[in-house]
């Protein structure tokens, strides 16, 4: 059951990935 929870939050995490594009990651990284 852990499993598909984490499956799911990194389905969340790869979409908000996706939105937020390069801009989000240089936030991240800055």
């Amino acid at each position: 059951m852990a499993l598909g929870v984490f499956g799911v939050v990194l389905q969340i995490l790869m979409r908000i990935h996706a939105l937020i594009g390069k801009e989000g990651v240089a936030l991240l990284t800055e």
